[in-house]
């Protein structure tokens, strides 16, 4: 397995691949790889619409000028992100915009020390957002509910008897 990191540039965040030496196998000459935000500017307003608030951002390999998409094995990923106001690191969900536009869930994504970590087996653009927490007052309406729901069940059976 071959580690390789990167310390971002203006255009893209610090990241981190764990890639098999077995997948440099079969290229010769230059490999490049990139990670850089996308312009969501670049999407029809259909995909935007789907996108929404989410972080986007585009991961590519080339061999010698020639992008390749599916890598034909597993590739760890660690992307740096520090968290933003009201997001939770168990919230985290992270999307791969297919080339049709439809945005397909990573369901093996987590964070990490300040990064977002993922396995993938090819390169995308990707979606980063994270599920809103529930407020306080939300909490107390679902506790609420179980409470009376039980208390409820405790009476019928007691009538039942």
């Amino acid at each position: 397995e071959i580690s390789i990191r990167s310390n971002g540039s203006d255009n893209g965040p610090v990241w981190e691949m764990d890639i098999p030496s077995e997948f440099f196998a079969g290229l010769d000459g230059t490999v490049a790889i990139s990670v850089s935000y996308v312009d969501i500017s670049k999407f029809d307003s259909t995909v935007k619409g789907r996108i929404g608030d989410g972080k986007v951002f585009s991961i590519e390999l080339a061999n010698n000028g020639t992008v390749i998409h599916e890598l034909g094995q597993t590739v760890t990923v660690r992307i740096a992100y520090s968290l933003e106001s009201g997001e939770r690191a168990h919230g985290i969900k992270l999307w791969y915009l297919d080339g049709s536009g439809v945005l397909n869930e990573v369901s093996d994504v987590r964070y990490d020390n300040g990064y977002v970590v993922f396995t993938t087996d090819h390169f995308s653009d990707w979606v980063l957002d994270f599920e809103d927490a529930p407020s306080s007052g939300s909490l107390f309406a679902v506790l609420f509910g179980i409470i009376v729901a039980t208390i409820l069940a405790v009476i019928i059976i007691k009538r039942i008897e």
